[in-house]
C-alpha cells in the first residue's frame, strides 16, 4: 500500500453483505464490480476501481477474489463468498498492498 491514510481505511473495512441478482448460471462481472465499488465508497469515501473475474459461476459457498485500486494508486484484494445461489454475497478486504 502506497499511502498511509488509504492503508488505514482498507484495514478498517469490516465484512459487508451485498445483494446481486444472479444472471442464469453466472454472476454478472459488471454487477459484482459495481456493487463492490459502491460498498467501498459508502464505507470509506473516495473512489475505487474493482476488477473481478469474468464468468463467475453461481454456486452457494463459491468464492472468488477481486482486485481494488484507489484513486491514489493503493491496491488491495477483496475476498468474495456467495452466501447462496441467488447472488447474495459477503465480501471483505483481505490483503492491502
Amino acid at each position: 500500500m502506497k499511502h498511509g491514510r488509504t492503508a488505514a481505511l482498507f484495514g478498517a473495512l469490516a465484512v459487508t453483505v451485498g445483494l446481486l441478482a444472479a444472471c442464469s448460471s453466472s454472476l454478472s462481472q459488471t454487477d459484482v464490480q459495481d456493487k463492490l465499488q459502491q460498498g467501498l465508497t459508502e464505507q470509506l469515501g473516495g473512489e475505487y476501481t474493482v476488477t473481478c473475474p469474468s464468468d463467475i459461476p453461481v454456486q452457494s459457498g463459491g468464492t472468488f477474489t477481486c482486485d481494488v485500486t484507489s484513486t491514489d494508486g493503493s491496491t488491495a484484494k477483496i475476498a468474495v463468498t456467495q452466501n447462496d445461489d441467488q447472488g447474495n454475497l459477503t465480501w471483505e478486504i483481505v490483503a492491502a498492498e
